[in-house]
């Protein structure tokens, strides 16, 4: 099924929620999503990582990644504001 994606589909997992195969025209890319709060304003909102490429990365190592990268998000580390480097 992997190998079949055509672009713009968005073929999610059925054994791990929250992971995601995206196709686009030239790659096949692996992403995790899921809500987090944000612990400063009590907002939830939708937190998405890259994992990695497909068949760079395979089925099952994806699925090993998005359990940890959902092991974080559940623990209140919000990905996005980990990767913002301050402003000068």
């Amino acid at each position: 099924i992997v190998e079949r994606a055509k672009p713009g589909d968005y073929l999610w997992d059925d054994k791990v929620t929250g992971l995601a195969l995206i196709a686009q025209k030239r790659v096949k890319t692996w992403a995790v999503q899921r809500e987090v709060k944000d612990p400063s304003t009590g907002i939830r909102k939708t937190a998405r990582v890259k994992l990695g490429h497909f068949p760079a990365l395979s089925v099952q190592e994806a699925r090993e990644l998005a359990k940890d990268e959902l092991r974080k998000m559940e623990k209140g580390k919000a990905p996005v504001t980990a990767a913002r480097k301050a402003l000068t």
